[in-house]
């Protein structure tokens, strides 16, 4: 359903919203991207809201993505674990490569 989704929508999977983003764009509203390596703001809320729950590996993440939010799928949870780490969110706790198998936890 959700590849259905992402294939049909013309803005490029940005017209489907989640409720329980905090400071979500109102109904009727556009999402922009500031530019393209910019990691959507609910998506990172979300994974945010999962890694409150525990420490989960990026696979845990986009399986969570996937049953447990209305768009996310688990290709997104690597990028916003990425992003996460750089603005100093979450610690990667294995050692290497960010992978999907990499264990993440909120700081």
């Amino acid at each position: 359903m959700k590849e259905a989704m992402w294939k049909v929508d013309v803005s490029d999977g940005m017209s489907f919203k989640d409720p329980r983003t905090r400071g979500g764009v109102l109904p009727g509203q556009s999402t922009l991207f500031a530019g393209a390596d910019v990691v959507d703001p609910e998506l990172l809320e979300l994974v945010h809201q999962r890694l409150s729950q525990g420490v989960a590996t990026v696979e845990d993440i986009g399986q969570w993505l996937l049953t447990e939010t209305s768009r996310w799928l688990p290709k997104h949870a690597l990028a916003a674990v990425q992003e996460l780490r750089n603005d100093g969110v979450v610690t990667v706790l294995s050692s290497g490569k960010l992978t999907r198998k990499s264990r993440i936890s909120l700081n």
